[in-house]
């Protein structure tokens, strides 16, 4: 009986989306960083379809205490991602992960803010 009911929601969750439904666009951020290895940043961007997979960027900039420390642009390989990689002290960063998409683009900017701690 217990079978026969989650057999019957899951085919009414299931159905209950829209068949034509996409997710909107994303942009995921991974930010691993220790003390003597360096800060390391992944960003893939997940277009809602094809249309939005225009050309585009990758900007991540670093900041402490007001002032800019590193900041790099890369465009995204086939996979719509990016890796960056740099050797900081220790201390307390302000990292910004942005999707810049090539002007006229349908596609909107993302932005994302983290705050890092190198220890």
């Amino acid at each position: 009986m217990k079978r026969a009911a989650t057999l019957a929601a899951i085919l009414l969750l299931t159905a209950s989306a829209p068949a034509g439904a996409t997710l909107p666009p994303e942009m995921r951020v991974d930010v691993r960083g220790t003390a003597g290895e360096p800060l390391l940043v992944r960003m893939k961007f997940f277009p809602a379809s094809d249309a939005d997979a225009s050309p585009a960027t990758f900007r991540v900039v670093v900041r402490t205490g007001g002032r800019v420390v590193w900041d790099k642009t890369k465009t995204p390989n086939k996979h719509r991602a990016a890796r960056f990689q740099r050797d900081l002290p220790a201390g307390t960063y302000r990292l910004v992960a942005r999707f810049v998409p090539n002007p006229g683009s349908p596609t909107p900017l993302h932005k994302q803010v983290r705050l890092v701690t190198v220890e």
